[in-house]
């Protein structure tokens, strides 16, 4: 490493030293396959790519099952494993203006109710833990789905990004 590492939050992550721990660290629900060219984005965490309704605008993911973080004491001594909610969870703290994310470029205006929830919520962190955002939803554990404002075709490789790093809440 040629200096220090600003950040390893993965909302905050966007330097070359950072990046180089982070995705070393941290897992996506997609990742370039670099054998292949041109580069091809292959699931992660992600079971398959994902369901994309014939507008464009609607994700279905579907998340793998038993992937465990790593234990913690947060945990309570038991095992936490992934679930589709800490996607959301993540992408809402791009949106939290405390996290100052620069990746917040990526959904500005693109996930329904998202642009609605940074302005509702502000700095309030049990605001942020209870409002939802209607273009996330979770109808269970593993099975993340994103409702768009519009067709972004680029949503598939903004999933691919550190920024989008699931985290427990």
């Amino acid at each position: 490493i040629s200096g220090e590492i600003p950040s390893l939050d993965p909302a905050n992550a966007y330097d070359t030293i950072s990046g180089s721990i982070v995705y070393q660290v941290y897992e996506q629900l997609y990742q370039y396959h670099y054998l292949k060219r041109p580069y091809t984005l292959i699931p992660l965490l992600a079971e398959a790519l994902p369901s994309v309704d014939k507008n464009g605008t609607r994700y279905t993911i579907k998340i793998k099952k038993g992937i465990p973080y790593h234990d913690s004491k947060v945990f309570g001594g038991k095992t936490r494993y992934l679930k589709a909610q800490d996607f959301v969870t993540q992408i809402k703290r791009l949106a939290y203006i405390p996290t100052k994310s620069n990746g917040w470029w990526l959904f500005d205006n693109r996930i329904k109710g998202l642009n609605q929830f940074r302005n509702s919520v502000g700095r309030d962190f049990e605001k942020f833990k209870t409002t939802p955002v209607s273009g996330l939803q979770t109808p269970d554990d593993h099975t993340l789905v994103i409702g768009l404002t519009s067709p972004y075709p680029q949503m598939l490789y903004s999933l691919a990004m550190s920024f989008t790093t699931p985290l427990p809440l």
